[in-house]
């Protein structure tokens, strides 16, 4: 993979989910350093959304399981 094709899809990305920057960061910078990433939250910030894209984007599966007390 290379530099520019990274910057250009969390380019893409940042201006998908706006005001997910933060998030973006630390879901991108987990996925070079191959560790885990957790997204805690209310429902409907775009939590599943951003791993789903990501996974589309290096052709891989995604994991998720939803927490609550029910």
């Amino acid at each position: 993979m290379s530099r520019e094709k990274f910057v250009r899809f969390a380019e893409d990305l940042n201006a998908a989910l706006v005001g997910r920057d933060a998030e973006i960061e630390c879901l991108l910078t987990a996925m070079l350093c191959r560790q885990h990433c957790l997204f805690v939250g209310a429902p409907g910030t775009a939590k599943s959304m951003l791993t789903d894209a990501v996974g589309q984007w290096v052709d891989g599966s995604v994991f998720s399981v939803l927490l609550n007390k029910f």
